[in-house]
């Protein structure tokens, strides 16, 4: 368990006067069941990565920023359930990206109360999109070449 990560979020809140809701054990369960059963492949029972349905993803590190751009109105925000169980309620989700970059880094799941699409963050600079984020995803990618490009010509200069 990463204890920081809710602290983290908490403060993060409170320092930039973001509105979110902490919600209670019952409802954030029935989140991420919910959430698992849309946007996964059926082998977890818990909304992984790793065990997502049709999906895109680029890398970049700076990924997480990029999720300011697509998400918009109310939003969950959750957490690998191993590493925090906590799920928040931002009435504007697009505030998320603030509270992220006022926070450590770490593994991250958005998505919005009807389940029409799920981002998620790694620890690996890969951003996931899920359902509608899909195509908004894949949208990215030139932003990873560009990113893939500049890897490649430092390595060769």
């Amino acid at each position: 368990m990463k204890a920081f990560i809710r602290r983290d979020v908490e403060e993060a809140l409170r320092v930039l006067g973001v509105v979110a809701s902490k919600l209670d054990e019952p409802e954030a369960r029935a989140v991420r069941e919910r959430a698992a059963r849309t946007f996964g492949d059926g082998s977890s029972t818990l909304v992984h990565w790793n065990h997502l349905r049709e999906y895109s993803a680029v890398q970049h590190p700076d990924s997480w920023e990029w999720v300011g751009e697509f998400v918009r109105g109310p939003a969950y925000l959750f957490f690998d359930e191993r590493d925090e169980p906590s799920v928040f309620l931002f009435r504007e989700g697009q505030r998320i990206r603030d509270v992220l970059e006022e926070c450590a880094g770490f593994e991250f799941y958005i998505c919005d109360p009807e389940c029409t699409y799920l981002l998620c963050n790694n620890d690996q600079d890969y951003l996931f999109g899920v359902r509608k984020a899909q195509p908004w995803v894949e949208s990215l990618r030139p932003r990873h070449d560009e990113w893939a490009r500049s890897l490649a010509h430092g390595k060769n200069s």
